[in-house]
């Protein structure tokens, strides 16, 4: 597994964990259901597409990152988020391609992150959907400080070529401002 791939990994499986344990004060958790259905479904959907050894690297990183966790709150939804992939196909249609796993993971997490942003202030309190969108930020920034600027400028196209695909003009507008959104452009590039 990629740095990236493993980067994004985290980032996903941190929101999705955070978004799916946060009651009893916070989210609903049908709401966290709904808030996270969509990128889980990307992920489910694009595992399709990587080789079976992607699929079980990534089976494995989540599952690290769930023996890792020490509230058992979190513990418990990231145990759950690992174990709801498996689910994902075990074998691949065809030869995985060498960014497949990348590019799903981007967009589900640019698709979580966009969930959030646009949903209604009685699903997330507008406060904790920017603390969470900027907690991702800050995972994707940190991450990618200790990455390549091949890497760097191979996520930010991701991100842009799925903004680009999106048919929804809200979504669009706002998938288009992701990657600035996420401080992942330097200053002087836009």
């Amino acid at each position: 597994m990629t740095q990236l791939e493993r980067l994004l990994a985290n980032v996903l499986m941190d929101v999705v964990v955070t978004l799916r344990s946060a009651r009893p004060g916070g989210l609903d958790p049908d709401d966290a259901g709904r808030l996270t259905e969509g990128a889980l479904g990307i992920l489910r959907s694009g595992l399709a597409d990587a080789t079976g050894e992607e699929q079980r690297a990534l089976a494995l990183v989540l599952r690290e990152n769930a023996d890792r966790e020490g509230v058992p709150e979190r513990k418990a939804a990231a145990v759950e988020f690992a174990e709801s992939l498996r689910a994902a196909p075990e074998h691949s249609a065809r030869v995985g391609r060498p960014e497949a796993v990348v590019r799903v993971l981007a967009e589900a997490v640019m698709n979580l992150l966009l969930a959030i942003e646009l949903a209604d202030d009685d699903v997330i309190d507008p406060d904790d959907a920017v603390k969470v969108g900027e907690w991702a930020a800050a995972g994707l920034q940190t991450g990618l400080d200790q990455a390549s600027e091949e890497d760097r400028h191979a996520l930010i196209d991701h991100f842009r070529a799925i903004a680009e695909a999106e048919e929804d003009p809200e979504r669009r507008d706002l998938a288009l401002e992701f990657p600035e959104a996420m401080g992942l452009l330097p200053e002087d590039e836009d």
